[in-house]
C-alpha cells in the first residue's frame, strides 16, 4: 500500500475511536478498533488488512504479522501530555509540584529524540521486512485526504491553531 488508492476499502486496525477512525476514513479505508494484542489473530482471520500504528508499535508488536510498513511523514503526530488542574498543582508541596511540572516538560523536551529513536528502531527492524517512506507528492495526497479531519478539529478548538502556529508546530490551516 504505497498509494492513496491502495487503501480504498481496506480494513485498517486503529488503536481506538475518535481521531484515529476519522483519519483512516479520510484515507478511504475502514477503521477497525482492536487492542494491539489481538492484531495477530485478527490478521490471520482476515478481519484486518493493515495496522495504523507508530514505528515503535510496528517494530515491537506487529512486524511479524505486518512485515511491510509505509510511512507518510508528517501525516499524524501523536503526543502525550500531562494535564492537571492549576488549583491542584498550586496546592501541592513544592517537591511534588516540581515533579509533576518536570514530568510534562521532560516528555515535550524529548519529542525530537523520540523521532530519532523511531528512525533507529525502524532501520534495525527491517531484516526480512520492508519500510517504505512515501515520496513528497504522495504524502501531499494523503495529507489532503485527511485535511477535513484536521480542519474540523481546529474549528472545534479555534484558539488552538494560533497557539500551535505561535509555537512553530503548525504552518498551515
Amino acid at each position: 500500500m504505497q498509494r492513496l488508492e491502495d487503501l480504498a476499502g481496506r480494513r485498517i486496525r486503529v488503536a481506538g475511536g475518535g481521531i484515529y477512525e476519522s483519519v483512516v476514513r479520510g484515507l478511504g479505508a475502514e477503521p477497525v478498533a482492536i487492542p494491539i494484542p489481538q492484531i495477530s489473530d485478527a490478521m490471520a482471520a482476515g478481519e484486518v488488512d493493515g495496522v495504523f500504528t507508530s514505528p515503535g508499535g510496528w517494530t515491537s508488536e506487529v512486524r511479524d504479522d505486518a512485515p511491510h510498513a509505509v510511512l507518510a511523514p508528517g501525516l499524524m503526530m501523536i503526543t502525550y501530555a500531562v494535564v492537571a488542574d492549576a488549583g491542584w498543582i498550586a496546592s501541592l508541596p513544592a517537591p511534588e509540584r516540581e515533579a509533576v511540572i518536570g514530568a510534562g516538560r521532560e516528555v515535550t523536551d524529548l519529542w525530537e529524540r523520540m523521532r530519532e529513536d523511531d528512525e533507529r528502531v525502524v532501520a534495525a527492524a527491517t531484516d526480512g521486512a520492508t519500510h517504505t517512506v512515501l515520496p513528497g507528492a504522495e504524502v501531499a495526497r494523503w495529507s489532503a485526504a485527511v485535511a477535513r479531519v484536521r480542519d474540523g478539529f481546529l474549528a472545534e478548538h479555534p484558539d488552538l491553531a494560533e497557539r500551535l502556529r505561535a509555537a512553530g508546530l503548525m504552518t498551515s490551516s
